[in-house]
Protein backbone atom coordinates (compact mmCIF):
# COMPACT_ATOMS: atom_id res chain seq x y z
CA UNK A 1 0.00 0.00 0.00
CA UNK A 2 1.56 3.34 -1.00
CA UNK A 3 2.43 5.72 1.77
CA UNK A 4 0.05 8.64 2.17
CA UNK A 5 1.23 12.19 1.94
CA UNK A 6 1.19 13.45 5.53
CA UNK A 7 0.81 17.07 4.50
CA UNK A 8 -2.49 16.38 2.68
CA UNK A 9 -3.65 13.52 4.95
CA UNK A 10 -4.25 11.24 1.96
CA UNK A 11 -6.19 13.81 -0.10
CA UNK A 12 -5.00 15.14 -3.42
CA UNK A 13 -3.48 18.60 -2.98
CA UNK A 14 -5.08 21.55 -4.75
CA UNK A 15 -3.28 22.97 -7.76
CA UNK A 16 -1.07 25.88 -6.78
CA UNK A 17 -2.53 29.36 -7.26
CA UNK A 18 -1.06 31.59 -9.94
CA UNK A 19 0.41 34.72 -8.45
CA UNK A 20 -1.19 37.87 -9.86
CA UNK A 21 2.22 39.52 -10.06
CA UNK A 22 3.32 36.89 -12.61
CA UNK A 23 0.52 37.93 -14.99
CA UNK A 24 1.43 41.07 -16.96
CA UNK A 25 -0.82 44.08 -16.53
CA UNK A 26 -1.80 44.13 -20.20
CA UNK A 27 -2.81 40.46 -20.10
CA UNK A 28 -5.05 41.08 -17.12
CA UNK A 29 -6.73 44.00 -18.86
CA UNK A 30 -7.26 41.88 -21.99
CA UNK A 31 -8.79 39.09 -19.87
CA UNK A 32 -11.27 41.50 -18.30
CA UNK A 33 -12.33 42.94 -21.69
CA UNK A 34 -12.53 39.57 -23.48
CA UNK A 35 -16.04 38.12 -24.13
CA UNK A 36 -14.72 34.53 -24.13
CA UNK A 37 -15.49 32.09 -21.32
CA UNK A 38 -12.98 31.40 -18.58
CA UNK A 39 -11.96 28.04 -20.05
CA UNK A 40 -11.49 29.41 -23.56
CA UNK A 41 -9.62 32.44 -22.27
CA UNK A 42 -7.16 30.24 -20.35
CA UNK A 43 -6.29 28.45 -23.60
CA UNK A 44 -5.36 31.76 -25.23
CA UNK A 45 -2.34 32.16 -22.94
CA UNK A 46 -0.49 28.81 -22.96
CA UNK A 47 2.80 30.32 -21.91
CA UNK A 48 1.39 31.66 -18.59
CA UNK A 49 -0.19 28.35 -17.51
CA UNK A 50 -3.46 30.03 -16.46
CA UNK A 51 -6.47 28.16 -15.11
CA UNK A 52 -10.14 28.93 -15.50
CA UNK A 53 -10.31 29.68 -11.77
CA UNK A 54 -7.60 32.36 -12.11
CA UNK A 55 -9.49 33.97 -15.01
CA UNK A 56 -12.69 34.11 -12.96
CA UNK A 57 -10.90 35.67 -9.98
CA UNK A 58 -9.30 38.38 -12.13
CA UNK A 59 -12.64 39.31 -13.69
CA UNK A 60 -14.53 39.27 -10.40
CA UNK A 61 -11.90 41.45 -8.72
CA UNK A 62 -12.07 43.98 -11.56
CA UNK A 63 -15.88 44.12 -11.30
CA UNK A 64 -15.71 44.72 -7.55
CA UNK A 65 -13.17 47.51 -7.98
CA UNK A 66 -15.20 49.18 -10.70
CA UNK A 67 -18.26 49.32 -8.45
CA UNK A 68 -16.97 50.33 -5.03
CA UNK A 69 -13.87 51.30 -3.10
CA UNK A 70 -12.70 49.99 0.27
CA UNK A 71 -14.88 52.40 2.24
CA UNK A 72 -18.00 51.50 0.23
CA UNK A 73 -18.35 54.66 -1.88
CA UNK A 74 -19.33 54.27 -5.56
CA UNK A 75 -16.55 54.85 -8.08
CA UNK A 76 -18.50 54.65 -11.35
CA UNK A 77 -15.39 53.70 -13.38
CA UNK A 78 -15.85 51.63 -16.60
CA UNK A 79 -14.86 47.99 -16.35
CA UNK A 80 -12.26 48.40 -19.12
CA UNK A 81 -10.31 50.97 -17.12
CA UNK A 82 -6.80 49.80 -16.31
CA UNK A 83 -7.05 50.88 -12.66
CA UNK A 84 -9.39 47.94 -12.05
CA UNK A 85 -6.59 45.40 -12.63
CA UNK A 86 -3.61 47.24 -11.13
CA UNK A 87 -2.06 45.54 -8.10
CA UNK A 88 -2.98 47.95 -5.32
CA UNK A 89 -0.49 48.13 -2.44
CA UNK A 90 -1.69 46.41 0.70
CA UNK A 91 -1.48 49.00 3.46
CA UNK A 92 0.98 51.81 3.88
CA UNK A 93 4.70 51.09 3.90
CA UNK A 94 6.05 51.28 7.44
CA UNK A 95 8.29 54.18 8.42
CA UNK A 96 11.86 53.07 8.95
CA UNK A 97 12.98 53.99 12.44
CA UNK A 98 16.22 55.76 11.68
CA UNK A 99 18.56 56.99 14.37
CA UNK A 100 17.37 60.56 13.78
CA UNK A 101 13.73 59.55 14.43
CA UNK A 102 14.70 57.62 17.58
CA UNK A 103 16.68 60.60 18.92
CA UNK A 104 13.68 62.83 18.20
CA UNK A 105 11.47 60.50 20.24
CA UNK A 106 13.94 60.37 23.16
CA UNK A 107 14.33 64.16 23.17
CA UNK A 108 10.55 64.55 23.36
CA UNK A 109 10.06 61.91 26.08
CA UNK A 110 12.87 63.16 28.36
CA UNK A 111 12.22 66.88 27.89
CA UNK A 112 10.68 67.55 31.32
CA UNK A 113 8.74 65.95 34.17
CA UNK A 114 5.36 66.12 32.41
CA UNK A 115 6.63 64.56 29.18
CA UNK A 116 8.14 61.59 31.03
CA UNK A 117 4.70 60.71 32.44
CA UNK A 118 2.78 60.75 29.16
CA UNK A 119 1.74 57.51 27.52
CA UNK A 120 3.06 56.26 24.20
CA UNK A 121 -0.19 57.16 22.41
CA UNK A 122 -0.03 60.73 23.73
CA UNK A 123 3.51 61.16 22.41
CA UNK A 124 2.57 59.70 19.02
CA UNK A 125 -0.37 62.09 18.62
CA UNK A 126 1.83 65.09 19.49
CA UNK A 127 4.78 64.02 17.31
CA UNK A 128 2.43 63.15 14.40
CA UNK A 129 4.50 60.08 13.49
CA UNK A 130 2.94 57.28 11.47
CA UNK A 131 4.03 54.62 13.97
CA UNK A 132 2.28 52.00 16.00
CA UNK A 133 2.41 51.98 19.78
CA UNK A 134 4.66 48.88 19.76
CA UNK A 135 7.14 50.50 17.35
CA UNK A 136 7.32 53.58 19.57
CA UNK A 137 8.07 51.47 22.64
CA UNK A 138 10.67 49.36 20.81
CA UNK A 139 12.49 52.53 19.76
CA UNK A 140 12.77 53.51 23.43
CA UNK A 141 13.63 49.99 24.55
CA UNK A 142 16.63 49.98 22.21
CA UNK A 143 18.00 52.92 24.21
CA UNK A 144 17.11 51.23 27.55
CA UNK A 145 14.10 53.50 28.26
CA UNK A 146 10.88 52.01 29.59
CA UNK A 147 7.73 53.13 31.42
CA UNK A 148 8.27 52.03 35.04
CA UNK A 149 7.11 52.92 38.52
CA UNK A 150 8.96 55.74 40.17
CA UNK A 151 10.57 55.52 43.59
CA UNK A 152 8.67 56.95 46.55
CA UNK A 153 11.47 56.60 49.10
CA UNK A 154 13.85 59.13 47.64
CA UNK A 155 16.66 61.08 49.23
CA UNK A 156 15.55 63.40 52.04
CA UNK A 157 15.62 67.12 51.40
CA UNK A 158 16.22 69.84 53.98
CA UNK A 159 12.46 70.43 54.21
CA UNK A 160 11.88 66.74 55.00
CA UNK A 161 14.53 66.79 57.74
CA UNK A 162 13.02 69.92 59.30
CA UNK A 163 9.54 68.36 59.36
CA UNK A 164 10.85 65.20 60.98
CA UNK A 165 12.56 67.21 63.71
CA UNK A 166 9.32 69.07 64.50
CA UNK A 167 7.39 65.80 64.74
CA UNK A 168 10.10 64.28 66.95
CA UNK A 169 9.96 67.24 69.38
CA UNK A 170 6.17 66.93 69.67
CA UNK A 171 6.45 63.20 70.31
CA UNK A 172 9.00 63.79 73.08
CA UNK A 173 6.45 65.97 74.91
CA UNK A 174 4.07 63.00 75.16
CA UNK A 175 4.21 60.51 77.99
CA UNK A 176 4.72 57.45 75.81
CA UNK A 177 3.89 55.13 78.71
CA UNK A 178 0.27 56.33 78.45
CA UNK A 179 0.02 55.83 74.67
CA UNK A 180 -2.17 52.89 73.71
CA UNK A 181 -2.04 53.25 69.92
CA UNK A 182 -0.42 55.66 67.44
CA UNK A 183 -0.69 55.83 63.67
CA UNK A 184 -0.47 58.18 60.67
CA UNK A 185 -2.88 58.52 57.77
CA UNK A 186 -3.30 60.85 54.78
CA UNK A 187 -6.55 62.56 53.78
CA UNK A 188 -7.07 61.84 50.10
CA UNK A 189 -9.35 63.90 47.91
CA UNK A 190 -9.42 61.14 45.26
CA UNK A 191 -7.61 57.96 44.33
CA UNK A 192 -4.73 57.97 41.90
CA UNK A 193 -2.89 55.11 40.24
CA UNK A 194 0.81 54.37 40.57
CA UNK A 195 3.20 57.06 39.39
CA UNK A 196 5.03 55.90 36.23
CA UNK A 197 7.67 57.62 34.10
CA UNK A 198 9.96 56.92 31.16
CA UNK A 199 13.50 56.41 32.43
CA UNK A 200 16.40 53.97 32.24
CA UNK A 201 18.51 52.36 34.95
CA UNK A 202 20.52 54.93 36.85
CA UNK A 203 17.95 57.73 36.52
CA UNK A 204 15.83 56.73 39.54
CA UNK A 205 16.77 59.89 41.46
CA UNK A 206 16.60 62.28 38.53
CA UNK A 207 14.49 65.36 39.49
CA UNK A 208 12.11 64.72 36.59
CA UNK A 209 11.73 61.01 37.43
CA UNK A 210 11.45 60.52 41.18
CA UNK A 211 8.01 60.73 42.71
CA UNK A 212 6.99 63.81 44.64
CA UNK A 213 6.23 63.27 48.31
CA UNK A 214 3.62 66.04 48.13
CA UNK A 215 0.75 64.46 46.27
CA UNK A 216 -1.84 66.58 44.51
CA UNK A 217 -4.61 64.30 45.74
CA UNK A 218 -3.57 64.61 49.43
CA UNK A 219 -5.17 67.41 51.42
CA UNK A 220 -3.75 66.69 54.86
CA UNK A 221 -1.92 64.30 57.14
CA UNK A 222 -3.14 62.91 60.47
CA UNK A 223 -0.73 61.85 63.20
CA UNK A 224 -3.22 60.31 65.60
CA UNK A 225 -2.79 58.53 68.91
CA UNK A 226 -5.01 57.05 71.61
CA UNK A 227 -3.68 58.13 74.98
CA UNK A 228 -4.91 57.58 78.53
CA UNK A 229 -6.38 60.74 80.03
CA UNK A 230 -6.45 62.65 76.73
CA UNK A 231 -9.41 64.03 74.84
CA UNK A 232 -10.38 61.76 71.99
CA UNK A 233 -11.43 62.67 68.46
CA UNK A 234 -14.72 61.76 66.77
CA UNK A 235 -15.81 58.16 67.01
CA UNK A 236 -18.84 56.08 66.06
CA UNK A 237 -20.21 52.64 66.90
CA UNK A 238 -21.97 50.93 63.99
CA UNK A 239 -24.99 48.82 64.98
CA UNK A 240 -26.29 46.10 62.63
CA UNK A 241 -27.85 47.58 59.48
CA UNK A 242 -31.65 47.36 59.36
CA UNK A 243 -33.83 46.61 56.34
CA UNK A 244 -35.08 50.22 56.24
CA UNK A 245 -31.49 51.51 56.11
CA UNK A 246 -30.64 49.09 53.28
CA UNK A 247 -33.65 50.27 51.27
CA UNK A 248 -32.83 53.94 51.94
CA UNK A 249 -29.27 53.32 50.73
CA UNK A 250 -30.60 51.77 47.50
CA UNK A 251 -32.75 54.84 46.80
CA UNK A 252 -29.81 57.14 47.57
CA UNK A 253 -27.48 55.29 45.18
CA UNK A 254 -30.20 55.26 42.53
CA UNK A 255 -30.41 59.03 42.70
CA UNK A 256 -26.61 59.35 42.55
CA UNK A 257 -26.37 57.02 39.54
CA UNK A 258 -29.00 58.89 37.50
CA UNK A 259 -26.62 61.63 36.20
CA UNK A 260 -23.83 59.07 35.83
CA UNK A 261 -26.06 56.92 33.59
CA UNK A 262 -26.95 59.90 31.41
CA UNK A 263 -23.32 60.85 30.90
CA UNK A 264 -22.21 57.23 30.35
CA UNK A 265 -24.96 56.73 27.74
CA UNK A 266 -23.81 59.76 25.77
CA UNK A 267 -20.19 58.61 26.06
CA UNK A 268 -21.05 55.09 24.86
CA UNK A 269 -23.06 56.38 21.88
CA UNK A 270 -20.22 58.73 20.90
CA UNK A 271 -17.66 55.89 21.00
CA UNK A 272 -19.89 53.64 18.88
CA UNK A 273 -20.46 56.43 16.34
CA UNK A 274 -16.69 57.04 16.11
CA UNK A 275 -16.10 53.31 15.60
CA UNK A 276 -18.66 53.16 12.75
CA UNK A 277 -17.04 56.13 11.01
CA UNK A 278 -13.62 54.46 11.21
CA UNK A 279 -15.01 51.22 9.75
CA UNK A 280 -16.71 53.08 6.90
CA UNK A 281 -13.37 54.80 6.17
CA UNK A 282 -11.68 51.41 5.76
CA UNK A 283 -10.49 50.88 9.33
CA UNK A 284 -10.30 47.49 11.05
CA UNK A 285 -13.40 45.91 12.53
CA UNK A 286 -13.50 44.93 16.18
CA UNK A 287 -13.04 41.32 17.13
CA UNK A 288 -15.24 39.39 19.50
CA UNK A 289 -18.56 40.32 21.01
CA UNK A 290 -19.94 43.81 20.45
CA UNK A 291 -20.03 46.04 23.56
CA UNK A 292 -23.32 46.41 25.39
CA UNK A 293 -24.74 49.61 26.82
CA UNK A 294 -26.07 47.71 29.85
CA UNK A 295 -22.61 46.37 30.71
CA UNK A 296 -21.03 49.80 30.15
CA UNK A 297 -23.53 51.43 32.53
CA UNK A 298 -23.03 48.74 35.15
CA UNK A 299 -19.26 49.25 35.08
CA UNK A 300 -19.64 53.00 35.68
CA UNK A 301 -22.27 52.96 38.42
CA UNK A 302 -21.69 53.40 42.14
CA UNK A 303 -22.84 50.17 43.76
CA UNK A 304 -22.65 48.30 47.03
CA UNK A 305 -21.90 44.64 47.51
CA UNK A 306 -24.43 41.99 48.49
CA UNK A 307 -25.65 43.06 51.94
CA UNK A 308 -27.24 39.65 52.61
CA UNK A 309 -23.84 37.96 52.90
CA UNK A 310 -21.89 38.72 56.04
CA UNK A 311 -23.04 42.31 56.60
CA UNK A 312 -20.36 44.39 58.25
CA UNK A 313 -19.35 47.98 57.62
CA UNK A 314 -18.76 48.69 53.93
CA UNK A 315 -17.66 51.91 52.20
CA UNK A 316 -21.19 53.33 52.14
CA UNK A 317 -21.85 52.95 55.87
CA UNK A 318 -18.39 54.29 56.73
CA UNK A 319 -18.91 57.32 54.51
CA UNK A 320 -22.48 58.15 55.53
CA UNK A 321 -22.17 57.22 59.21
CA UNK A 322 -18.71 58.52 60.10
CA UNK A 323 -16.72 60.36 57.42
CA UNK A 324 -19.32 62.89 56.27
CA UNK A 325 -21.13 63.70 59.55
CA UNK A 326 -18.19 63.48 62.00
CA UNK A 327 -14.66 63.17 60.67
CA UNK A 328 -14.78 65.80 57.90
CA UNK A 329 -16.31 68.56 60.09
CA UNK A 330 -13.76 67.79 62.81
CA UNK A 331 -10.93 67.98 60.29
CA UNK A 332 -12.20 71.32 58.96
CA UNK A 333 -12.19 72.73 62.50
CA UNK A 334 -8.61 71.55 62.99
CA UNK A 335 -7.62 73.06 59.66
CA UNK A 336 -9.33 76.35 60.45
CA UNK A 337 -7.64 76.62 63.83
CA UNK A 338 -4.34 75.26 62.44
CA UNK A 339 -4.15 72.77 65.27
CA UNK A 340 -1.50 70.09 64.90
CA UNK A 341 -1.94 68.23 68.18
CA UNK A 342 -1.00 64.57 68.12
CA UNK A 343 -3.33 63.58 70.96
Amino acid sequence: MPKKNRKTKGRHPKPPKTDRKEIPLGVRQSIVNSPRSSTDEALQWPGLNLTARTIRKIRQRAKDRAKTTRNGSTRGIPLADITNVVNAPRGRPPIRLTLAVELQIIEKVTRNREERRKSALQHLSELKLDLSEDSFKKALYRHRYSLKKTLYKCELTDAHRTTRKIVARQLLNIDLSRVIFIDAAAIRLHDEGPDKAWYKDGEEYHPDVRASLHKDFTDGQFFGAICLGKRQGPWHIFPPETDDEIEAAKQDLKARNAPIDRFATLEFEAMEETYKEKVEAGGPKRKGKAPSLEVYLRNNRIERGDRTKGGGVDWYRLSEGYLVPKLIPWYKELKKGKQRALC
